[in-house]
C-alpha cells in the first residue's frame, strides 16, 4: 500500500511540472538538431552572401586595377610612341630670329605640326613664326600657307611690326597692290554657317581656313584682320546678315582705304563701315559703369588695345556680355582668350578706345 502512495506521489510530482520545465527538457533533448539548423540557416543567410560579397569586390578591384594598368600602359605607349608635349597659349611676346629658330627646333622634337612648320621654317614670315609660338592654334594656318593659292600669287615682301621678313632673304615674288589682288577673287564661295549666322555674338577667327590667306594690304587676313574680323563678328550678330564676313569687311576695308600697309586696319573702319549695315556707332570712355550699361542694352562693344595680353602692339577685340567674374571677349586671334572672363582691372589699362554698336 505503502508502494503505490510513493508512485503516487511520485505520478503527481511529475503532472505538477511546469510549462517552463516541460519546454526545457524538450531543449535539452533536441539541442543538437536545433543547433544545426540555426549554423545551416545563418550560413545560407550570412556567411555565404558576404563571401559572394567578397568575391564580388575583389572581381570590381581586379577589373579596376586592370584598367589602370591599361590606361597606364596606353598612356605610356602614347608618350613613348609620339613623344608628344602639349604647348599652351601664352601671352603674347616678341622674339629675337635665332630665338625663334632655337624655339621651334626646340619644339619639333615633341610635337609634329610644329616640325612640319620647322622644316619649311625659311618660308614663313619671321612675324608668323613668332606668333605660332605664341599661340599654338594657329599650327594649321601656318602649316597651309606656304602652299595655298593665294600665298603662292600674291605673297610679296612684308614687313610688319619688328621686321616682317623671311628667315632667308629668298623672298623675291613679284609685288601686286592689294587692290587690284583683291580685285580679282571671288569672295562668292566664303560663307559663314546658319548657327553662326543666328548667333547673337558668333567667334570668327582671323585665321579660320575659309578667308585666313585672302591678302589683305600687305598681309593676309589671317595675320592682319583682326579689324575686319571684329567687324564682322558685331555686324552678323547685330543684322545676321550673312555676306558681311570678315573676307567681306576686309575688301570694303582696302577699297575704302582704311588699311594701311606696315600699320594694320585704320580706326575709320570702326566707325564707318557699320553705318552701311544701318548700325549706329558711337565712341565711348573706358568706363566700367558705361561699358556694362551698353551692353545691358544689347549693345556689343570693339575695343583697341595694346600691347598686354591680347598682342604685342595693336589688336582688336570684340566685348559682348559681362558676368560677375568680368567681361566676355571674342578675340579674333586666339579661342583659347574667347573663352577666359577678363576684369574691368585687368584690362582697362590695355584699352585705347571702345566703340558701341547698336541696331
Amino acid at each position: 500500500m505503502e508502494n503505490n502512495r510513493d508512485y503516487t506521489r511520485r505520478s503527481r510530482r511529475r503532472r505538477e511540472l511546469t510549462p517552463r520545465e516541460k519546454l526545457l527538457i524538450i531543449l535539452k533533448r533536441n539541442i543538437y538538431p536545433i543547433a544545426l539548423v540555426v549554423i545551416i540557416i545563418f550560413s545560407i543567410v550570412v556567411i555565404l552572401p558576404a563571401e559572394k560579397s567578397r568575391e564580388a569586390k575583389k572581381e570590381v578591384t581586379a577589373s579596376i586595377t586592370e584598367n589602370k594598368n591599361k590606361t597606364a600602359q596606353k598612356e605610356t605607349e602614347t608618350t613613348t610612341n609620339k613623344n608628344t608635349k602639349v604647348y599652351k597659349t601664352i601671352k603674347p611676346k616678341t622674339r629675337t630670329t635665332e630665338k625663334i629658330v632655337a624655339e621651334l627646333k626646340e619644339r619639333s622634337k615633341h610635337d609634329e605640326k610644329y616640325k612640319k612648320i620647322y622644316d619649311r621654317i625659311d618660308e614663313y614670315p619671321k612675324g608668323m613664326l613668332n606668333a605660332v609660338l605664341n599661340n599654338p592654334e594657329m599650327q594649321d594656318f601656318l602649316i597651309g600657307y606656304p602652299d595655298n593659292q593665294y600665298t603662292l600669287k600674291y605673297l610679296k615682301t612684308q614687313s610688319d611690326e619688328s621686321e616682317e621678313t623671311t628667315l632667308t632673304e629668298a623672298e623675291t615674288v613679284q609685288e601686286t597692290t592689294a587692290q587690284d589682288s583683291n580685285e580679282e577673287i571671288d569672295l562668292s564661295d566664303i560663307k559663314i554657317t546658319e548657327k553662326e549666322r543666328k548667333s547673337a555674338h558668333p567667334l570668327f577667327i582671323q585665321w579660320d581656313e575659309r578667308w585666313a590667306y585672302i591678302p589683305y594690304g600687305d598681309e593676309n587676313i589671317g595675320m592682319a584682320g583682326c579689324g575686319p574680323t571684329c567687324m564682322s563678328m558685331v555686324i552678323v550678330g547685330l543684322t545676321h546678315n550673312s555676306e558681311a564676313t570678315p573676307a567681306e569687311i576686309a575688301r570694303h576695308s582696302e577699297e575704302s582705304g582704311y588699311y594701311v600697309n606696315g600699320q594694320g586696319t585704320s580706326w575709320l573702319l570702326m566707325s564707318q563701315v557699320a553705318k552701311n549695315y544701318g548700325i549706329t556707332v558711337n565712341q565711348m570712355a573706358v568706363s566700367q559703369i558705361e561699358m556694362e550699361n551698353a551692353l545691358d542694352n544689347g549693345n556689343m562693344l570693339i575695343c583697341s588695345v595694346g600691347a598686354g595680353d591680347f598682342t604685342t602692339q595693336g589688336h582688336f577685340i570684340v566685348i559682348y556680355g559681362y558676368t560677375d567674374e568680368g567681361f566676355l571677349v571674342n578675340d579674333p586671334y586666339c579661342k583659347v582668350r574667347s573663352t577666359k572672363k577678363w576684369s574691368f582691372d585687368r584690362i582697362k589699362d590695355q584699352i585705347k578706345t571702345i566703340w558701341r554698336y547698336s541696331y
